[in-house]
């Protein structure tokens, strides 16, 4: 398991969920390619598209994506 999986993992344990935002706090650029690796690892992790307000005022969707079951199948 890379660095940015067990990174990306760790964090989820410990907040139960994680978004793109969230990842960059540890360089991690492409989290939905780390949450694909931790999902062919056998890692269930579900997503869900939630809408956030901009600093513009502008709206945009975002996802945030949660770990459903700890252990690999």
């Amino acid at each position: 398991m890379s660095k940015q999986c067990r990174q990306v993992l760790s964090y989820m344990v410990e907040h139960e969920t994680i978004t793109q935002r969230e990842a960059l706090k540890f360089g991690c650029y492409r989290l939905a390619s780390r949450i694909s690796d931790l999902r062919r690892m056998g890692y269930q992790i579900s997503t869900r598209r939630r809408e956030v307000v901009k600093s513009d005022g502008t709206r945009t969707h975002i996802a945030e994506y949660t770990l459903t079951l700890r252990r690999p199948i």
